[in-house]
């Protein structure tokens, strides 16, 4: 369960990533990780990235645009819109903004009144 505090913390402060930034994000960050696995790691992706340093790199990528942007977070347009997290109030906003993992929400599915007392799959 997610914690309110009594005070509101002002929003992060978004920038907008450049072309090349997004190209950087996009093939310094974002691929490396894919390549990696996220879930199920593949141990030979896992050592070359060690040894191309992968991760080292990623960091510097992200160090780096903090220091451009001077932004809590970039919002990046291709190859469609997402937003990266560089501090933690992005961060943050972010967790407080997705749903509760523990509780559960039914989903009703509404029927056609076509559909009402039928048997048929999908109604």
């Amino acid at each position: 369960m997610h914690e309110q505090n009594d005070t509101q913390s002002p929003p992060p402060s978004l920038a907008r990533a450049g072309v090349r930034d997004t190209a950087r994000i996009l093939g310094g960050v974002l691929a490396p990780v894919v390549a990696e696995g996220v879930v199920a790691r593949r141990k030979s992706t896992v050592r070359l990235g060690g040894r191309l340093d992968t991760h080292g790199r990623a960091a510097r990528i992200l160090n780096d645009l903090r220091t451009t942007y001077d932004a809590d977070a970039v919002r990046l347009t291709f190859p469609r819109p997402m937003i990266v997290a560089l501090r933690p109030p992005a961060v943050t906003a972010t967790l407080m903004g997705t749903p509760d993992p523990t509780r559960s929400r039914r989903r009703r599915r509404r029927r056609s009144p076509r559909c009402h007392g039928s048997s048929r799959p999908g109604c």
